[in-house]
């Protein structure tokens, strides 16, 4: 290979090696912690009292008041576990009818049902705790507290088909 070949394929090396270093650099300066935007990897918003505490400082709650929203979210928590656990027994049997050589479409769309039910009972009480710390916060606190969820749940942008959102919410900065 020709030397100005070999030292263009070696600039363009570096180039590429210098780009993925500096999207790691920008992950690490916006991301440092290694923690996500709310500080863990959970689909929930507040799995643990650690956490909660973590979720309630980045919507500006004081450390104290951080404290007894930490313990207030985490009151359904027992609940929520115990219908995650079963959720995650009725997916393995579900694989296990899968697995059958002639699999009985009855029997998966019944087990599919189940975790159906089951996945609506665990949404009830998600939206139990909520409406629980909900009450417990300020005006301007349950604004910033609706911003971070709904950033939370992937509603960065609302979609044109949704209703607009109540004037109260935009005064408070509940909707970006």
């Amino acid at each position: 290979m020709k030397r100005s070949k070999l030292t263009a394929l070696i600039i363009i090396s570096l180039a590429f090696n210098v780009a993925v270093l500096s999207v790691f650099g920008f992950f690490l300066l916006h991301h440092g912690d290694n923690e996500p935007e709310f500080g863990f990897h959970s689909d929930k918003s507040c799995p643990g009292p650690r956490e909660c505490r973590h979720f309630a400082k980045k919507f500006g709650l004081h450390p104290e008041r951080a404290d007894s929203f930490a313990i207030e979210m985490n009151k359904f928590s027992g609940e929520e576990r115990e219908l995650e656990d079963r959720i995650t027994k009725a997916r393995f049997e579900l694989m296990e009818i899968l697995r059958e050589s002639q699999p009985e479409e009855k029997a998966l769309m019944n087990k599919v049902g189940e975790i159906s039910n089951l996945q609506g009972e665990l949404e009830k009480i998600l939206v139990k705790r909520l409406l629980h710390v909900n009450s417990l916060l300020s005006k301007s606190e349950r604004g910033r507290f609706h911003k971070l969820l709904q950033r939370r749940m992937g509603m960065r942008r609302r979609p044109e088909t949704f209703l607009p959102p109540h004037p109260e919410t935009l005064r408070e900065g509940g909707i970006e």
